[in-house]
Order: C-alpha cells, then structure tokens, then sequence
C-alpha cells in the first residue's frame, strides 16, 4: 500500500490540485493512489496515523501527499 501511493505519486500517474506549492489530494483519491478503499482511509485518519492539512482551497481541509507518505513511512518503523 504504502509502495503503491509512493510509485503512483512519483509516476504522477493521477492529476490532483496544487496550492503554494504543496500538492493536495481528498480522501478519495489517496485511497485510489494507495489502493485501499476510501473508508480505510477515513479509519487511518481517526486513528490518528495520517492528518489533514490546514492548507486547502475554498477552505476545505486536504492531505499533503508528502505529508501521508512520511506519516505512514514513521508507522512502518
């Protein structure tokens, strides 16, 4: 899973949504990017293995990719 979001964020293989130079994606699309579903994601992020970021556009709240990579990299040590 975590090999899968990495290859496919390196591939550039999906389109998502730049903001100050940080690349955002929703819950739906990591999932697709890491190749689980979205409410597995949604059971990481209320476990409190990955976060949102405050950054986002209109407001709403979106991952880092970066971010979620180095969070989910920490839970495999």
């Amino acid at each position: 899973m975590l090999e899968k979001l990495k290859f496919n964020y390196a591939t550039k293989k999906y389109k998502y949504e730049t903001y100050r130079d940080k690349e955002l994606i929703d819950q739906k699309l990591l999932a697709k990017m890491a190749g689980v579903t979205r409410q597995t994601v949604a059971r990481w992020e209320q476990m409190g293995f990955i976060y949102r970021s405050d950054v986002g556009l209109s407001r709403d709240r979106y991952f880092q990719i970066k971010e979620v990579i180095s969070q989910l990299e920490k839970l495999k040590e």
